[in-house]
């Protein structure tokens, strides 16, 4: 059945428009960005790119995360300014933002916005909370920021490992994840906590490239599947012979290639 136009506002796809108005940590005033489906953000060392990303990345994760609660009735969390303090803390080293920042989702031809978040933030302490969206919205995917950490097994083992020694299985409170939150990015566990899944039916998705003719690049060590030993904390692929490997001994660009080719799908 062909999607509708409210079908298509009903469910949060993340924001088409950004209005920065910050002197730190870098001077954005009167900017105004415009999110297509497809972007691309280039300029030279510093000039903002990863800072945009990331932005973009909290300010969907925190509606997300409020249209969760409401749609399936979830008792809050976190009161809206602590949680969204604790996701750009928790996402910045230098967590100096100094200014207002704001995002919406904006149907340009009727000139009317159905989701926004706006906040003001001052010298890094988040000092107002503003958002709206649909009444009978439904929750999206939400976003991913896959940062160059998520790239390397050896990382994402390492990730698998502090969970055992934690004791924290699958994520089920902000408790576990602000134990994490301490050797790790936010970012990365939850991007962790969407792609490890995959890596558990990779064989099926594998199949599915194969046959869509994509697999070339996967020729040279015959991957056929990944398995997961979440005890031990190790990540391995199968080749066409049956034999196991380790994804972690694998050069950075192969690495690099399964993660995309296991993670589209």
């Amino acid at each position: 059945m062909e999607k509708t136009f409210e079908d298509t506002i009903r469910q949060f796809a993340g924001f088409t428009h950004v209005r920065l108005n910050m002197t730190q940590p870098l001077q954005m005033t009167d900017m105004d960005l415009e999110f297509k489906k497809l972007n691309l953000i280039v300029g030279k060392n510093g000039a903002g790119k990863s800072l945009l990303n990331k932005l973009n990345w909290v300010a969907v994760t925190f509606l997300n995360s409020k249209i969760t609660e409401k749609i399936y009735n979830v008792k809050e969390s976190k009161p809206d300014i602590e949680l969204l303090q604790f996701m750009m803390d928790h996402t910045f080293d230098d967590q100096n933002f100094h200014g207002t920042l704001e995002f919406y989702m904006r149907d340009e031809l009727l000139k009317v916005s159905y989701y926004s978040l706006k906040f003001e933030i001052d010298q890094g302490k988040v000092i107002s909370v503003f958002f709206e969206f649909p009444p009978d919205v439904v929750p999206s995917a939400g976003a991913t920021y896959i940062s160059t950490f998520v790239r390397d097994f050896s990382n994402i083992e390492r990730y698998l490992k502090m969970k055992n020694m934690l004791g924290i299985g699958n994520l089920t409170s902000w408790e576990d994840i602000e134990k994490l939150c301490q050797m790790f990015k936010i970012y990365d566990i939850l991007a962790l906590e969407g792609i490890i899944p995959k890596f558990e039916s990779a064989g099926e998705t594998l199949t599915k490239l194969k046959e869509m003719g994509t697999m070339g690049l996967m020729d040279e060590f015959d991957l056929v599947d990944l398995e997961v030993d979440r005890q031990k904390g190790e990540i391995y692929y199968y080749d066409k012979e049956n034999t196991k490997h380790r994804v972690s001994a694998l050069g950075a660009g192969e690495q690099s290639i399964i993660m995309m080719l296991v993670s589209v799908l």
